[in-house]
């Protein structure tokens, strides 16, 4: 299964997982019911489309592909050999942290050692991905206005404005953040 990859106890999301993903390559709502929660004390699952099907079914609605509404890339691989105690912020999967970016335990770079590191800025309102280990699928939101760079195995979501709402997508993102987890370890729901 090509979205099940583990190596020891990591788990990882491969760059053309998310692409697939974004090509709707991969179980959509349409297809495949994802638990939105269970209840296993009265024998109940409730599913996320079966909610949404509910509240949307007098209104009229334009379903997208994830990959139609937003451009998707993943991190720059930095050498931890050119990592100094200051210069600008590199953005870990440790630093996305129930729903945020956190600038803590950073590590940094010199922007002079990479000088083409604009696609892998991250600003305020920026949407990133854990890719790899524990965290995988974990979503962040940059609430602060700082700026870091996207470390590798860091994907970050680029949503068309003109198309969706950044903090929709964002939102919708987390919610189903466990659901990128089961795709990453292939144990779907």
């Amino acid at each position: 299964d090509v979205y099940k990859r583990q190596v020891g106890a990591e788990i990882f999301i491969y760059p053309e997982m998310v692409e697939d993903i974004i090509k709707g390559e991969v179980p959509t709502l349409g297809e495949s019911r994802y638990v939105l929660f269970e209840l296993p004390f009265v024998g109940k699952v409730i599913y996320f489309n079966d909610i949404i099907e509910e509240l949307l079914k007098n209104e009229k609605v334009e379903w997208k592909k994830l990959g139609e509404v937003c451009e998707f890339i993943n991190g720059f691989a930095f050498k931890s050999s050119l990592f100094s105690q200051n210069g600008e912020a590199v953005i870990r999967i440790t630093n996305i942290n129930s729903g945020k970016v956190i600038f803590d335990d950073l590590k940094y770079i010199k922007l002079d050692d990479y000088p083409e590191l604009d696609r892998y800025k991250v600003e305020k309102n920026d949407i990133l991905v854990a890719m790899s280990g524990a965290t995988t699928g974990k979503i962040g939101y940059q609430y602060e206005d700082r700026i870091g760079y996207l470390n590798q195995r860091v994907g970050k979501f680029i949503p068309d404005k003109s198309i969706v709402n950044r903090r929709f997508l964002f939102h919708f993102l987390y919610n189903i953040e466990s659901e990128l987890f089961s795709l990453a370890t292939g144990s779907g729901a």
